[in-house]
């Protein structure tokens, strides 16, 4: 599957979108920096993940895997297919470029990072690691519950993307729930869970072609 996908950025430790906390007034303003600045803070992550993508033919595709996010950037995704485990894509960026790898097809693709395929990842990564700079792009709604900080981001140019909403964890800081809306009804809905923050290996973020795989400089 192609990254219409992934995706900066994270699981459901509550259950889906309230519209009631949607539709109430912020009852602090600003509290996504004080997120911000403790996501910086945070140790590498390792997160699970499951994925559902309305199509631009209306089709819904769901996915599933894991996720792991360097403090320093860099990142590894491993797509299943749902209820599989068998990997049918990974993603991993070693802080210059980002290897699309297709084990079944025996390809791995390489990017320039937010580039072509894999810019709907590379912004996933960004919101997930960091919340830098969000009123730069996008105006900023939130809304404050008990257990949740609920962000809402409609990017302040024409683009593809409408509208990005985030749920982030009052006590943890973790961002649990994480969808991108785009033109024409299409969307890319993640819910991350079982979050453990621990150093990771250097080598979860390096990519060795198996024997017998085609490596092709994209751009």
């Amino acid at each position: 599957m192609r990254l219409a996908l992934i995706l900066f950025t994270c699981a459901l430790l509550g259950g889906g979108l309230s519209a009631q906390l949607l539709a109430k007034s912020p009852t602090k303003r600003g509290q996504w920096r004080q997120v911000s600045k403790r996501l910086r803070t945070n140790t590498d992550l390792q997160v699970t993940f499951t994925q559902q993508v309305l199509t631009l033919r209306k089709k819904i595709r769901r996915m599933q895997g894991e996720a792991y996010f360097a403090r320093d950037g860099k990142f590894r995704w491993l797509m299943k297919e749902h209820g599989k485990q068998q990997v049918m894509q990974a993603y991993i960026y070693d802080g210059k470029t980002v290897v699309e790898h297709l084990p079944q097809d025996k390809v791995a693709n390489v990017w320039s990072i937010g580039s072509g395929q894999v810019a709907e990842i590379s912004r996933i990564v960004q919101l997930v690691k960091r919340l830098d700079n969000l009123e730069r792009d996008y105006q900023v709604r939130e809304a404050v519950g008990k257990d949740a900080l609920l962000l809402t981001l409609t990017p302040h140019k024409t683009a593809s993307i409408t509208q990005i909403v985030l749920r982030i964890g009052n006590a943890d800081s973790y961002i649990s729930y994480l969808k991108i809306e785009y033109r024409g009804g299409r969307y890319s809905e993640y819910r991350f869970s079982q979050p453990v923050h621990k150093s990771l290996p250097a080598t979860h973020f390096t990519f060795t072609p198996p024997v017998g795989t085609k490596v092709m400089m994209v751009n």
